[in-house]
């Protein structure tokens, strides 16, 4: 087997697993130009974070923000996003 070798724009990369309610709101969100959300569904979570990263005033406007939750809840997205494209997969939206 051969081992997978990324292009150099991907050795920028950082992928974290945190506990994203906590982590985002007491760090630097500047340097981040994509967050993947995908919350536990039914949880009331999704708004939390969505609340969360809004008020982070270090959260660049090019960040891009990919958020999974399940269709049949109703998610308010904060006024200062925009919604760029939205999908349905079986229960995801």
């Amino acid at each position: 087997m051969k081992a997978y070798d990324p292009p150099s724009s991907f050795t920028k990369s950082t992928v974290l697993f945190k506990d994203a309610l906590s982590w985002a709101s007491k760090n630097d969100l500047s340097k981040f130009n994509l967050i993947f959300v995908d919350p536990p569904f039914n949880k009331d979570i999704e708004e939390k974070v969505l609340k969360v990263l809004a008020n982070n005033k270090t959260l660049s406007p090019k960040c891009k923000i990919y958020l999974e939750h399940s269709k049949f809840s109703s998610i308010e997205i904060p006024s200062s996003f925009t919604i760029l494209k939205e999908k349905n997969v079986r229960d995801v939206k």
